[in-house]
């Protein structure tokens, strides 16, 4: 059994005081769990100020075992003084029988390291610690009862589909998806050499060549009135680019992806060429408006979008949207981390993220994160938003 505590809703227990007398005065109690029948993990981080979860030098980490029913009982694992990178936003992310993971990113860039630290709960300290670079997937595909996934790292694995936990080693090679479409297959989204200051790694473009002559078909430019409208500002160059795809029954589909910073921005949008018209048909649904698109799955009339903000900053998750075609009303899925890859297998939604992987069943997201050890996926500690 799990117990998840802010500082607010146990700040008069007990167990609460008897650990804030060990540290600072000023506290953010990051997780309480149980790791054995009567034996809690804590971990707290506390300073003279503390700027919420940041854990920066001058801040303390205290690790933690406290017996349930005697809560006078702590057992002080360590107080760890600042980060050694100088910053960390800290969150917990696993706990145990033996071990605690806790993710830090820092404040400018997508580097978040694992902070791991090993425990013994009979003798009541700490066996070590270890420090890695997250690992996300990239990519999914199906296979039988089970999931493809590429690691981050590049490595391919495979999973039970009905049980994530275990990770086998695959040899699988991974193919380019098909990029011709239309009537005889005769376009395709082809990458240009021409780039520009959003910072784009060459862009898509629309290639159609009848009888070996090419005509091209640019991305057209995002519309001021509909950035306006959505009632976005501060940007004093509208760009944008065809960013994740799919073709479905014979027609490219599309999401719009941009960088919001410095300036420079646009709006999310979905939209499919028409290869009879000969034209981009686009469509900004309000719910998406803020954000690019990271991932795409289209079934049907419900268009499943990965967003997610692209920023001077780094990149931040805007979650998973399911959106209807024909009434752009969009349903939003709370998935803190950004999504890479959508495929669904019977009724869930797998989604390949930058910090593991994650399951969308109803209206249910489980998280998994992949472990150094073995590999496998263990399940996240449940998301509180900070």
């Amino acid at each position: 059994m799990l117990f998840l505590w802010t500082a607010q809703s146990w700040a008069d227990s007990p167990a609460d005081r008897a650990i804030r007398a060990l540290l600072p005065p000023q506290q953010k109690f990051l997780v309480r769990a149980a790791v054995g029948d009567d034996l809690d993990f804590v971990a707290v981080l506390a300073a003279d100020r503390l700027w919420g979860n940041w854990w920066t030098t001058p801040a303390k980490l205290g690790l933690f075992l406290q017996e349930r029913s005697q809560p006078a009982k702590v057992h002080r694992l360590g107080i760890l003084n600042g980060h050694p990178d100088g910053e960390c936003f800290a969150t917990a992310v696993y706990v145990g029988p033996s071990e605690f993971i806790l993710s830090c990113k820092p404040e400018k860039g997508n580097q978040v390291i694992h902070e791991r630290w090993l425990f013994d709960r009979h003798a009541r300290s700490l066996r070590g610690s270890s420090r890695t670079e997250r690992l996300g997937l990239t990519r999914l595909a199906a296979q039988d009862d089970h999931i493809l996934v590429r690691t981050s790292a590049g490595q391919s694995y495979s999973f039970l589909a009905a049980q994530p936990s275990t990770l086998f080693l695959a040899s699988e090679k991974w193919r380019e998806p098909e990029r011709r479409f239309g009537p005889k297959q005769s376009f395709t989204l082809e990458r240009s050499s021409r780039t520009n200051t959003a910072d784009f790694e060459g862009l898509w473009s629309i290639t159609e060549r009848p009888g070996g002559k090419a005509r091209f078909y640019p991305f057209p430019p995002p519309d001021a009135a509909t950035f306006a409208q959505r009632g976005l500002k501060g940007a004093s160059v509208l760009e944008w680019a065809i960013g994740p795809w799919q073709i479905y029954e014979g027609e490219l589909h599309f999401a719009a992806t941009f960088y919001d910073s410095e300036g420079h921005s646009a709006y999310g949008a979905i939209g499919r060429f028409d290869t009879n018209e000969r034209k981009y048909a686009i469509t900004a649904p309000a719910a998406l408006a803020p954000f690019s698109a990271s991932a795409i799955l289209v079934e049907g009339d419900v268009v499943w979008i990965g967003a997610f903000h692209r920023g001077e900053w780094g990149h931040y998750p805007g979650g998973l949207l399911r959106i209807n075609r024909a009434t752009n009303h969009a349903d939003k899925f709370d998935v803190p981390d950004v999504i890479h890859a959508i495929l669904r297998v019977g009724p869930r939604i797998f989604l390949a993220t930058d910090a593991g992987l994650a399951v969308l069943e109803g209206n249910v997201v489980r998280r998994y994160l992949v472990h150094p050890d073995g590999p496998s996926l263990l399940q996240y500690l449940p998301h509180v938003p900070n």
